[in-house]
């Protein structure tokens, strides 16, 4: 018995030429996601085309003092975040306060329209700047969901401040990857 037919044919063939190692990595990266060269090639050239910019990125980068203060206030989470996890407890007034002192270093060093949704222009941040907002978040998460395995809401205000740092972090265009 014969293959049922479909409602949209397949009528029509693109050839592509290719030179002997651009093969070779073809035929490794449809072996790599499991699927034949041929549905390798078709899901590569039918998956929707990305935009490219019009125009450059801005970059955004701290200060040496400013990113020392961030630096500095990583620090002290982090050591928030040790304490936390060897013993169980937190004193709410030194979170309350560092969560304070990052929520004012935040609006003074980046501009309220990295928040808003509606704004859409891009921007890049600094390597440095990045990786310092991305460790901060990190132990900031981590916070959280210590409170969490304990059976507790976290704070309002970390819940907010983690929010923002990932505001910033995901409007990020800078091409680091992921």
């Amino acid at each position: 018995m014969s293959r049922p037919r479909t409602n949209d044919p397949r009528q029509h063939q693109v050839n592509v030429r290719v030179s002997t190692h651009e093969l070779v990595r073809i035929h490794r990266h449809a072996l790599l996601l499991g699927k034949s060269v041929t549905e390798f090639g078709r899901g590569a050239m039918l998956r929707r085309p990305r935009p490219r910019r019009k125009q450059p990125l801005e970059e955004i980068a701290l200060a040496a003092c400013a990113l020392a203060r961030l630096e500095a206030l990583g620090y002290a989470v982090n050591g928030v975040a040790h304490a936390f996890h060897a013993s169980g407890r937190i004193d709410p007034r030194a979170l309350a306060v560092l969560v304070t002192r990052l929520r004012l270093f935040l609006r003074r060093s980046f501009p309220e329209r990295f928040a808003s949704e509606t704004d859409r222009r891009g921007y890049a941040l600094a390597p440095a700047t990045r990786t310092q907002l991305r460790k901060l978040c990190t132990n900031l998460v981590q916070i959280a969901e210590r409170f969490r395995l304990m059976g507790l809401s976290p704070p309002l205000a970390l819940s907010n401040l983690i929010g923002r740092l990932r505001s910033i972090l995901n409007g990020d265009g800078s091409g680091h990857g992921a």
